[in-house]
């Protein structure tokens, strides 16, 4: 899910721009360059976790990123329509980086 938002982003930004809320241009940055960086950033998290290393902190941290997706886009019925699955993915993380307590043999 992480590879396929940041490289989508990447290739389509006005497919995903409607989602960036329009208030981070108070911190002095455009929406565009927040968008690009976002999708650098799930790439980049996408591959740290399909390296298997250092699992539980990639999973944590894309829990993180993807929880602050559903809080900014705003906890109100209509983007929920669109977020509710987010929620779900949140549980996945978690759920990995908890499970990176049991290890598992090397074949």
């Amino acid at each position: 899910m992480l590879l396929y938002a940041g490289i989508s982003i990447l290739i389509w930004p006005n497919d995903w721009i409607g989602f960036v809320p329009a208030w981070v241009e108070n911190f002095g940055t455009s929406q565009e360059f927040m968008l690009q960086s976002h999708g650098i950033f799930e790439v980049v998290l996408g591959l740290w976790i399909l390296s298997n290393k250092k699992i539980r902190w990639a999973a944590l941290l894309a829990a993180l990123d993807i929880a602050s997706i559903v809080i900014f886009s705003g906890l109100n019925y209509q983007m929920l329509l669109t977020t509710f699955r987010d929620v779900g993915l949140v549980f996945m993380a978690l759920y990995l980086a908890a499970a990176d307590d049991q290890q598992t043999p090397s074949y």
